[in-house]
């Protein structure tokens, strides 16, 4: 059998009918041959495919129609093109041919030249067929490739972006990647609650995710001073401090309004989640004072996050009882500063967040005199 060759199955029941078909077939093409309906179904489950399928209408068991009906019920075999081969003194019915999934039918006795062109012509169009599916597949594959590279490479912007911020603040790298993952996980916790039906779904989820690392940047605009500063701000400092989301979410509006920024839509949650993640539940925080649902659900969720961080940070990073602090702090402010049901969702999840805390933890600092 040569490899190259195109693939056909013969299947007829009748010795003498499939003697002529591979005469005329067999220089050109690899063949294989099945008798019954049966045969064929099994044939195909453990074969290669072949490229085109000449089939009996009448034959005993089942008939052709509904050997053909199985075929295209069956999604592995589906696409492979069926005529039918039928005689002129039988019963043929090309409407339900067609309609079973044949593509063409030839008649008894076998014209050589009318079999032959038919027989090509399905070929071409099988082989055409394929071309297309392996070139969309390829295009698919590069589009895939091209937008796991775009978003690995904003992640990476994101970060360092996000980074020179935390190095002026004295955070650390690890802390943005607890950030991403507990929002996530908070997000998660909260999906399926009917309070935030609509609101939370998995592009939500990975939007948050992927701005999380953004939440302070407004602090590039803040002076070393106070940033830098031992000891208690004055006011006057602490006001200043308080401007860092406005500072952040202006930033990032001015790139929203900048052009092919519909293409970067994660950057409208990253607008909510940096000027709203000091708002509090009962009006209390800042920069604008919102209260209960006028302040964004990213803000809210972030919230939460940042203080289980910073509860996490005080003293000794991860400190034993640090966590459990951390969970008393949270349950404490409900409804104060945090919504109420974000911090039953935070409960729910809180050995989730011990757990990324534990594998992002912060580097320890190294003793000077070592």
């Amino acid at each position: 059998m040569d490899a190259t060759q195109d693939r056909i199955l013969i299947v007829d029941d009748d010795p003498l009918n499939v003697r002529v078909l591979v005469e005329l077939l067999r220089s050109q093409f690899n063949l294989s041959i099945a008798r019954d309906g049966q045969e064929t179904l099994d044939l195909l489950g453990r074969s290669v495919l072949p490229d085109l399928i000449l089939l009996d209408v009448m034959m005993p068991g089942m008939d052709g129609y509904e050997v053909c009906r199985r075929i295209k019920a069956n999604p592995i075999f589906s696409s492979v093109p069926i005529i039918f081969v039928t005689a002129l003194n039988q019963t043929f019915d090309e409407t339900a041919a067609f309609d079973v999934g044949g593509v063409d039918f030839i008649n008894k006795p076998i014209v050589p030249a009318v079999l032959l062109a038919r027989v090509r012509t399905q070929l071409a169009l099988r082989r055409s067929e394929l071309r297309l599916i392996q070139q969309n597949t390829h295009l698919d594959d590069l589009v895939t490739e091209r937008t796991r590279e775009l978003a690995q490479t904003q992640d990476v912007m994101i970060r360092a972006l996000a980074c020179l911020c935390e190095i002026r603040d004295n955070e650390t790298l690890n802390h943005l990647r607890r950030m991403q993952h507990y929002v996530a996980a908070l997000a998660r916790a909260i999906e399926k609650h009917p309070a935030f039906s609509g609101q939370v779904n998995e592009l939500f989820i990975e939007r948050l995710f992927r701005s999380a690392p953004l939440h302070d940047i407004g602090k590039v605009g803040l002076s070393d001073a106070i940033l830098t500063k031992n000891g208690s701000l004055t006011l006057e400092e602490q006001q200043e401090m308080q401007r860092h989301p406005t500072i952040g979410r202006e930033a990032i509006m001015k790139s929203l309004a900048s052009e092919n920024a519909e293409e970067i839509d994660f950057l409208t949650v990253a607008v909510d989640l940096i000027g709203s993640h000091h708002e509090c539940w009962d009006g209390s925080g800042y920069p604008d004072g919102l209260s209960d649902e006028s302040i964004p659900l990213a803000g809210r969720i972030l919230c939460v996050a940042d203080c289980y961080d910073e509860a996490l940070t005080e003293g000794v990073y991860n400190a034993p009882g640090a966590h459990q602090m951390a969970v008393e702090r949270i349950r404490e402010s409900s409804g104060r500063r945090f919504d109420p049901r974000l911090v039953s969702a935070f409960l729910s999840v809180a050995e989730e967040f011990q757990l990324i805390a534990d594998h992002f933890p912060d580097p320890i600092e190294m003793d000077s005199r070592v």
